[in-house]
């Protein structure tokens, strides 16, 4: 996410940061669940469809998340300009 908005001249450094702990339960907007902030900000999930593609033949068409991403990135830091 850092490198594609650094690309796109919205922000100057691509780098990650580190948070404390601490800080991101602030960010997390009230959520009743005290540890929404670190699942939302500090989690990987990975997942495949094996199951579906066994069970009920399911082939994936859609782009994938890395094919989309730019766009998406690109889409939300236009919002947050508006």
């Amino acid at each position: 996410m850092g490198r594609i908005l650094k690309k796109h001249n919205i922000i100057e450094n691509g780098d990650p940061l580190q948070m404390p702990v601490e800080e991101i339960w602030k960010l997390t907007g009230g959520s009743k669940w005290p540890y929404m902030g670190v699942y939302s900000f500090a989690c990987n999930t990975r997942t495949r469809s094996e199951r579906a593609r066994k069970v009920l033949d399911y082939q994936p068409s859609a782009p994938g998340l890395f094919e989309c991403l730019e766009e998406d990135i690109l889409a939300a830091a236009a919002g947050l300009s508006q």
